[in-house]
């Protein structure tokens, strides 16, 4: 059966209404400690500075610059799409200074500055994905709402301690944006490949899981969690590329 653009707007907010009740009968999801002790947290000596993580803080670099990459094509897209692809863009940016600001010392108070462009990277998201596949006052719509939702989870992670919230912002925010591509592009817009994307963000949360393992695996080469910023930055890349060629 053809889903169409009204009835995937109400397939998506019942799936987040089973969602939020799902989590509210869960007890409260404190932030996991080993989550700052990553496997490879090997200093860099450059002359009298040394560099603490320096793995983790350089792999974050590449965010910043796909995210600088989008933003300057981001002209190239229709009108109706380039507010949302570039709050997408400029989150990402802002990501890989956050996650290197975050992995020079990992706390919870400096994970914070991870994840707060991160949440406007997934509104971006969001917000472009409905515009592309529903229509631009959709996109206009969760863009807004998904920013709301992503500061109010951050909000209530750092008073309450409680990620319940955060969990809704990024993994309901996955299912959603599943659901979406599945649609044809509306009249007149851009079409990006957002399913690459989604396929590496599934690979970088598989490698942030098994940081550890991999870090065995290489025989202390590279850890897994390195992997997930690569990984992540790469599926990027092809939405960049979708943007210079700018064909709808």
């Amino acid at each position: 059966m053809r889903i169409t653009p009204p009835v995937a707007e109400r397939l998506a907010l019942a799936l987040l209404a089973a969602l939020f009740v799902a989590l509210a009968v869960l007890a409260p999801i404190a932030q996991p400690q080993q989550y700052h002790r990553l496997a490879d947290m090997r200093p860099l000596a450059l002359g009298a500075f040394v560099l603490p993580n320096a793995v983790d803080v350089l792999t974050s670099l590449p965010f910043t610059l796909v995210g600088i990459a989008g933003l300057l094509r981001c002209r190239r897209a229709p009108p109706a799409q380039r507010t949302a692809l570039a709050v997408f863009f400029a989150g990402l940016a802002l990501t890989g200074a956050g996650s290197a600001w975050y992995h020079l010392a990992p706390t919870d108070a400096s994970l914070m500055w991870d994840r707060l462009p991160m949440t406007i990277a997934f509104a971006g998201a969001i917000g472009a994905v409905a515009t592309e596949r529903i229509g631009a006052a959709a996109g206009a719509r969760w863009l807004a709402g998904w920013l709301l939702l992503g500061f109010a989870s951050l909000a209530v992670w750092r008073l309450a301690g409680d990620l319940r919230l955060y969990g809704v912002a990024q993994y309901g925010g996955l299912v959603l944006l599943l659901l979406w591509t599945r649609l044809p592009a509306a009249p007149g817009a851009l079409r990006l490949p957002w399913s690459v994307l989604l396929a590496a963000y599934v690979a970088a949360k598989g490698f942030e899981v098994f940081d550890r393992e991999v870090w065995a695996l290489t025989e202390g080469l590279i850890a897994g969690h390195a992997l997930k910023h690569v990984a992540a930055a790469l599926g990027v890349v092809p939405l960049v590329k979708g943007l210079r060629r700018g064909r709808v």
